[in-house]
């Protein structure tokens, strides 16, 4: 009817405008056509990084699964099984009962299903679709008595039972963690990326996979990504290169071979790739540290030395540049980069994250005694070596 079209057309509207509400605005949806083309010709690029990438999993196993991984996984998987169960249980009913069914929603919902359980990534979307398909069928086709009031009461309370278990959740194991993207700084490489763009070293770089999404929106043009979140499109050659390198730790005869393939002069690695930023650092006199903050560590190669502008080279490294920072994911990332750098500017991010993280983080207890083990941990082989040189 012409009053549901007007409804439906105030929700499209709506809905597209809520997409604005985003940390770079109109800008964002603007960057999506290429990567919505790109996805569209994503299965001519697919390959077998499938298998390292938790995003592209099948959960089919975590059906039976009862390792450590169920309490990540599993719970969804058996959640979304008990809501395909449900509309299936309905259906058959309706069927039996009134000779009828409605095959749309039943197509959907197998759909959805079958396609969250193929590829982890889309789980997200039959939750969603459950609620809408489980309301429909129990008030406009099996049309129960007083459902919609009933589910209203049960929608409330189940609304402040999650709000609740949430907001205990993120206080006590996910401090700092900000909703809508405030705080966004603090996961990506904001000022690494600002540091490369402002001094313009020569190229080309490498960088690690997840960080890789975070330079194209930010990096480019002043210099083109290695790899980034989109493995399927590197599939055929960079990505397998890419993970054998990456998955083992690296002599300077191995960075050798890949610089061969791949001739960059610029690494840039978030701190998961703490065991990579560190061979790099221990190959040879071949690389050198030129920056890090919150996420990432800039190294480059000797041959950049002489084009180096001194003030690119006497840039801040200390440890008193995050003594405000009160994310704990941060401060730990922070830490096991420094610590193995220095034990002392270790110890200081150690007082810091003491001092910053409220007693109400419940890993903080936990976090400090695994700090202070390897601060120490560290100082003996400091000391090892400090004997072992000595004349």
């Amino acid at each position: 009817t012409a009053k549901e079209l007007v409804h439906f057309g105030i929700a499209c509207f709506l809905s597209m405008m809520t997409t604005l509400i985003n940390p770079y605005g109109l800008d964002y949806l603007v960057s999506l056509q290429p990567t919505i083309m790109s996805a569209m010709n994503f299965q001519k690029y697919s390959g077998p990084y499938d298998k390292f990438v938790m995003a592209y999993q099948s959960l089919w196993p975590y059906l039976t699964d009862t390792s450590i991984n169920f309490f990540n996984v599993g719970f969804t998987v058996w959640i979304m099984t008990l809501m395909i169960s449900s509309i299936l249980i309905l259906t058959v009913y309706e069927l039996i009962k009134k000779k009828s069914c409605d095959f749309s929603v039943l197509i959907i919902s197998l759909a959805l299903y079958w396609k969250g359980m193929e590829t982890s990534r889309a789980s997200y979307f039959f939750p969603l679709a459950f609620f809408f398909i489980f309301f429909y069928l129990l008030t406009h086709r099996l049309k129960l008595k007083n459902f919609a009031g009933r589910a209203a009461v049960f929608s409330l309370l189940a609304f402040v039972f999650f709000f609740v278990t949430l907001a205990y959740l993120n206080i006590r194991y996910d401090a700092d963690n900000k909703w809508f993207g405030k705080g966004l700084d603090n996961f990506v490489p904001v000022k690494e990326v600002a540091f490369l763009k402002k001094y313009k070293l020569e190229g080309p770089i490498f960088n690690d996979y997840v960080i890789g999404g975070y330079l194209i929106w930010d990096l480019y043009p002043d210099y083109k990504v290695f790899i980034d979140p989109r493995g399927g499109l590197y599939g055929k050659q960079v990505f397998p290169d890419y993970m054998e390198f990456t998955m083992k730790h690296v002599t300077s005869e191995d960075i050798r071979r890949f610089r061969e393939k791949y001739p960059f002069k610029i690494a840039i690695f978030h701190f998961r790739q703490m065991v990579t930023i560190f061979d790099f650092l221990k190959a040879g006199d071949e690389w050198r540290l030129l920056y890090f903050e919150k996420n990432a560590a800039i190294l480059i190669h000797k041959s950049l030395l002489p084009a180096l502008k001194s003030e690119a080279g006497n840039v801040n490294l200390s440890p008193l540049r995050f003594s405000a920072v009160k994310n704990p994911e941060v401060l730990v990332n922070v830490f096991n980069f420094y610590v193995r750098l220095d034990p002392e500017a270790g110890r200081y991010i150690y007082n810091v994250f003491k001092r910053n993280i409220s007693d109400l983080y419940k890993p903080k207890t936990q976090i400090l005694q695994a700090m202070d083990a390897d601060i120490k941990r560290q100082e003996r082989e400091s000391q090892s070596k400090a004997v072992w040189l000595s004349p």
